[in-house]
Parts: C-alpha cells; sequence; structure tokens
C-alpha cells in the first residue's frame, strides 16, 4: 500500500480548512500579515480572499487603526501568550458602511520547540446577535421596574397630599372660626359679654388643646409673612434650631442651621409657595445652632389667600422625625448590604448558564439550548422576587451575621478559584498557600471576601495578565493577598476604600455601587481581623486580610 496515499496535500489541507465553520486565521509577525483566512473569516471581514492574503491587518482592514486589536496582535506575538474577549465589540466597513458587531475571539501564539513564536491563531465567532438581544432583556428590564418605582413613588405623593390637604383644611377651619369669633366681639353688646367671655374661654381650650397635641406629637408651627419674609414660630421650632429666644428669629440663622446642601431646594420650594401658591413637603436635616446635635425634620406647609386671593401667610407645621428616618436609613444601608450578597451567588449562576449556552450553542443541542434559556429567564425571575422581597420586609437591624465553624483554607481558596476561572479566562490566577490552614470563621462570609477581591483584581487589570493570590501563617494568624498588575489606586482613594459607597473616580466604565470592599472589611472586622492595601498607581494594587487561627 502506498504510504504517500495517507498524507493529503497543501491545496486539500487548504480546502478543509476552509470548510471549518469557525472563523479562523493565520497572522505572521508583530503586523499581523495575513498568511490564510478561511471563508468564514473573509466573510466577517467582508473581504475576498485576493484582497486580504499576504498584507497586514492594518491595510487589509484599515477600519481597525483607532481600535485595539492591532496592539494586541503585536502583544501576542512579542510576549508569546494568549488573548481572549467575550462579547467584544469591534467595528467593521462592510459594503463600503461602517457597522459595530460583537465576537468572542482570541489570539494564541504558536510556538516551535525552541519557544519561539513562528505564527498567531486567530479564531472567532460573531455573537452579536446574542449581545443585542441581552441589551434588549436588559432594556425592557429596566423600563418595567422604572414603572413600578414611579407608581409607587406616585402612590405615596398622592398620599401625602391627602393627607396635608386635610391638615390644612382643619387649620383653615380654624382660623375661620376664630375670625368669625372676633368679629361678634365687636359687635355684640355688654349683654352679650359674659357669653363672649364664655366662648373665648371654649376656643382658649380648643387651642390649647391644639398646642398639647402638637407638642405630644413632637410638633411646632411656623410662618412666613410673603411681603415682608418676617418668619415667627413656636417654642418648639426654636429649640430645634438652637435659635436665640431674646430676638425674633432670621432667615439668615434659620439657613445656618439647615444642611448647606438643601438650601436651594427650600429656597426654591418658598418662591414658587409666594408666586404659585404651591402646597410644600419637605424632609431635611437641621443642626442645632446651640449644642450641634444633628436630626431630620419635616416641614409642610400652604399659602393662606384674603378675599381677593392674595397672599397673607405661608404657615405649616414642623416635626421632629429624626427616629422615623434615621430607622430608614439604617434599613437601607441593610437592604443595600444583603443585596450585594444574595446578589453575588445568583451572578455566579448566571455566568455559568451563560457559559453552558455557549457550548450548548456550538454543539447544535437544541434541547440543552432550551432548557438553559429557561433557567436564565427563571434566575432573572429569582432576583425580581428577592428585590421585592427586600423592599416590602420590615429589617431591625444591618449588622451582617457570622456562623464560624473550623475548615481547611486551601481547599475554600481552589474553590473560589476554579469558579472564577470558569468567568474569566483572560487572566491567571496563581495561588499559593504555604501550608495546610485550619481557621475558626464562617466559610460563606471568607468565600465572598476573596472572590470579591479577586474579581475586583480582574475588573481593575482590563488587560489581562496574572493576579497572584498568596496566604502566610504569620504569629498566630493567617495573612492572605490578593495582587494584580492593573491600574493601581491613588493615596487618596486608599483613605476612603472601605467606606460604604465609596468608588474610585476616573473610570465610568467599571460598573459598581461601591459595596464590595466595605462588605468585605465589614466580615474581616466581624472576625477580630484586618484588612488593608497597598498600591502603585498604573502598577498594581495588592489587597491584604488577616484573620486569627485561634
Amino acid at each position: 500500500m502506498n504510504s504517500e496515499a495517507l498524507f493529503l496535500s497543501t491545496p486539500q489541507l487548504l480546502d478543509i480548512f476552509n470548510l471549518t465553520p469557525t472563523a479562523t486565521a493565520i497572522h505572521i509577525g508583530e503586523d499581523a500579515k495575513i498568511q490564510v483566512a478561511n471563508d468564514a473569516m473573509l466573510g466577517i471581514w467582508g473581504k475576498t480572499r485576493e484582497a486580504v492574503i499576504g498584507k497586514s491587518l492594518a491595510d487589509a482592514l484599515p477600519e481597525l487603526k483607532d481600535q485595539p486589536f492591532i496592539e494586541m496582535f503585536k502583544k501576542v506575538w512579542h510576549e508569546g501568550l494568549v488573548i481572549s474577549g467575550n462579547d467584544t465589540a469591534a467595528d467593521l466597513l462592510i459594503g463600503g458602511m461602517l457597522k459595530t458587531f460583537y465576537f468572542d475571539f482570541e489570539y494564541r501564539a504558536v510556538k516551535n520547540p525552541e519557544g519561539k513564536t513562528i505564527c498567531i491563531l486567530h479564531t472567532a465567532i460573531d455573537v452579536t446577535e446574542r449581545v443585542l438581544n441581552q441589551e434588549k432583556l436588559r432594556t425592557a428590564s429596566e423600563k418595567e421596574q422604572a414603572l413600578e418605582r414611579e407608581q409607587l413613588l406616585n402612590e405615596e405623593l398622592a398620599a401625602t397630599i391627602d393627607e396635608l390637604e386635610a391638615t390644612n383644611e382643619r387649620l383653615k377651619i380654624t382660623n375661620e372660626e376664630l375670625d368669625y369669633a372676633k368679629e361678634n366681639l365687636t359687635m355684640l353688646n355688654n349683654e352679650l359679654e359674659e357669653r363672649v367671655e364664655e366662648r373665648v374661654k371654649e376656643l382658649s381650650d380648643s387651642e390649647e388643646r391644639l398646642l398639647q397635641a402638637i407638642d405630644t406629637g413632637k410638633m411646632g408651627t411656623w410662618s412666613i409673612n410673603p411681603e415682608t419674609l418676617k418668619v415667627t414660630m413656636s417654642d418648639f421650632v426654636r429649640d430645634m434650631l438652637g435659635l436665640p429666644e431674646d430676638r425674633e428669629p432670621e432667615m439668615t440663622q434659620i439657613l445656618a442651621s439647615i444642611h448647606p446642601e438643601y438650601h436651594e431646594v427650600l429656597l426654591s420650594v418658598l418662591e414658587k409657595a409666594i408666586k404659585n401658591h404651591e402646597p410644600s413637603d419637605n424632609e431635611y436635616p437641621v443642626t442645632n445652632l446651640k449644642t450641634g446635635v444633628v436630626k431630620w425634620v419635616k416641614a409642610t406647609g400652604r399659602i393662606f389667600t384674603n378675599r381677593n386671593g392674595e397672599a397673607t401667610e405661608y404657615s405649616g407645621l414642623f416635626m421632629d422625625i429624626t427616629d422615623r428616618k434615621l430607622e430608614e436609613l439604617r434599613k437601607n444601608d441593610f437592604i443595600g448590604m444583603v443585596s450585594h450578597e444574595l446578589k453575588t451567588p445568583l451572578t455566579a449562576l448566571n455566568g455559568f448558564v451563560q457559559v453552558l449556552q455557549h457550548k450548548a450553542d456550538k454543539s447544535e443541542d437544541n434541547f440543552a439550548t432550551s432548557a438553559l434559556g429557561k433557567a436564565y429567564s427563571q434566575i432573572k425571575k429569582m432576583t425580581g422576587m428577592i428585590n421585592g422581597f427586600l423592599n416590602v420586609s420590615r429589617l431591625e437591624s444591618g449588622k451582617l451575621h457570622i456562623e464560624k465553624k473550623k475548615f481547611d483554607l486551601a481547599k475554600l481558596f481552589n474553590e473560589v478559584v476554579e469558579d472564577v476561572n470558569v468567568l474569566h479566562s483572560s487572566h491567571v490566577i496563581n495561588l499559593n498557600i504555604d501550608k495546610a490552614v485550619q481557621v475558626h470563621a464562617d466559610r460563606d462570609k471568607i468565600g465572598n471576601v476573596l472572590s470579591n477581591l479577586i474579581n475586583n483584581a480582574i475588573k481593575y487589570s482590563p488587560g489581562g495578565g496574572n493576579v497572584d493570590v498568596n496566604c502566610t501563617s504569620v504569629n498566630e494568624q493567617v495573612v492572605c493577598r490578593v495582587k494584580d498588575y492593573g491600574i493601581g489606586i491613588s493615596e487618596e482613594d486608599k483613605e476612603k476604600l472601605f467606606d460604604r459607597y465609596y468608588r474610585v473616580a476616573g473610570n465610568p466604565t467599571i460598573a459598581g455601587f461601591g459595596l464590595g470592599l466595605y462588605l468585605c472589611a465589614e466580615i474581616i472586622r466581624g472576625h477580630n481581623g484586618n484588612i488593608w492595601v497597598d498600591s502603585i498607581l498604573n502598577k498594581g494594587s495588592s489587597f491584604y486580610f488577616s484573620l486569627p487561627l485561634h
């Protein structure tokens, strides 16, 4: 039997290469000169084989000049590494029009036995339709949530307006009764003097009861003259603001007690009330000018007019809502922390489903694709249910609950690194633990801390590369470090990095709410440990945390 018949000729191999559905090309040199490209890749480029073979990537596709791909090829050629990406946008000139497409791609350096790069294998899969469909789903979900929030706010606003109108109506009735009584006093003769005195006493008792009810409910009254802007207020309001008792309150003193952030809003409310007779209902913090104590207040008011419709008084109630406001703030803090923790495993699950969807699509497994699509839908529903539950639940505490037990730290770290590797193929995570360590801690919480730090390292080193995870036992404690070689952190940002809601400025493309590192710090402190960071701008960051061994 002729052995030469067992080997295909170069033209035959090229013909077979062109049949592969995955877009594939082979490039040589730092300028990515195109050696071979199959039909699928030529279809993506919108070019003929004669127009690109033998040309550099920049010459064959000049629209890539200001895009990152040419620099990526140079990096792969010189450093002999692999760069890949998912859902990556690329602008290509197709039919004379520049259009945006999305690809899962890989640039892989192919080396000879001596370790020198001889070519770059370039593969790409067009996932534009999938990305656009996901964007449509996200947009629809965001619109639905916005409508729900708007409806809730409208309902709350309507209830508040009804309450304010009822209060103002009662005040109007009381004022009308007082005006009527005063008119009667001038009209009645001496024979009615005793009856008038009795009526006045009744009104006085009624007003006293009203004032007593106001004091009991931590409320006071205030009034502003629309023409002179002269302010009068009850003792309760004066005491809340810490104003002097020996002279009339001045607008500058009142503004000095109110947080500056609310000055512009409240002055606008005053202007609208006087000009347009609009009622007001505002909540804001005030600082007692005498004691420095900060409290939250609610001020409601409306304009009273004469028979000609002219404004004669702008007045209302002033209420101490500190307890309720602090409870709301504590509840919001707790909801933020709980939401962050609950969404982390859902995000990972969502990532796994997407990876499986991608594999199912490649293998054309229709059943798996359908099942995974339903799983993805259920994840979205579960996220909505969690959000709804957190919004209606009455939460009493914002502290994390730590459940400690003994576990193998090395095993936990390996699990976390394995999970992260599934979702991120652009970075190499190097794990090094000097010896087996048993710690007494909350396993899930410590896993969340490590996962958060590794994901942050990947997020803030977008060019790929290494992430080093080390763990060392020192002086009855274990010290762990997550090091990246990314953009780094400034000295100013390092001081506030672990504060709630704080995010590093200057990079709006990196998403987040500023809760991750705050939660990490709270978890580590709950274990009587420490957390800190060392960083140099444009060279990378090292995040450390320590835990007691006993």
